[in-house]
């Protein structure tokens, strides 16, 4: 059953309200409410709207993601994505998530994004450690299929690739390949062997 968090009471009115918007509402005792207390999260039934979440996504990259698919009786869809850097170094991913309904019709959705480790800071700046994207749309099958969404699951995974380690291969690979028109190809062959 779907929930929704930010219910929380008023120290003012001593009434539950909703907390999850800027405006905290009108109070009976003036003003917007004033939230106390505990954060609650209630049942939220809506039979016209199916939320997933991928939970943590991990690598070996100091680098977490967190995927989220909400899709709509009508066939809308919105896919977002947060990823955020950890380390020092520069970060390309790939996000890809894929909700398999009972029926077995397979929903795709990707994103490439690059977070900024503490590198890109050095020495007075600082780096955008955050990537957030967010796109949507409507898709006939999803309307078709939503009957399904109940039983869905929404797997996730991510790919990353460290920038300044792949720049330093790449630096590599430069120098392997100006090795190989100087010494011939058979010693470019076995340097390669040697390194990977």
């Amino acid at each position: 059953m779907p929930e929704q968090g930010n219910w929380r009471f008023c120290a003012k009115c001593e009434a539950m309200f909703f907390d999850g918007f800027p405006n905290k509402g009108v109070c009976p005792a003036g003003g917007g409410h004033e939230a106390a207390g505990f954060n609650f999260v209630l049942p939220h039934v809506d039979d016209e709207t199916a939320t997933f979440d991928s939970g943590p996504l991990t690598s070996g990259l100091h680098l977490g993601v967190a995927a989220h698919l909400v899709m709509r009786k009508n066939g809308d869809f919105t896919f977002s994505c947060h990823a955020h850097d950890s380390g020092f170094d520069n970060i390309d991913y790939v996000v890809s998530a894929v909700l398999m309904t009972p029926s077995g019709i397979a929903f795709t959705f990707q994103h490439s994004g690059h977070v900024e480790g503490t590198s890109a800071g050095l020495p007075f700046g600082t780096p955008n450690r955050n990537d957030d994207f967010i796109t949507g749309g409507n898709n006939p099958s999803i309307a078709n299929e939503f009957g399904g969404t109940p039983g869905a699951k929404l797997v996730a995974s991510i790919d990353g690739k460290d920038t300044l380690v792949g720049g330093l291969e790449g630096m590599l690979n430069d120098q392997l390949q100006n090795a190989a028109s100087e010494l011939g190809q058979a010693a470019v062959a076995a340097a390669i062997a040697l390194v990977l």
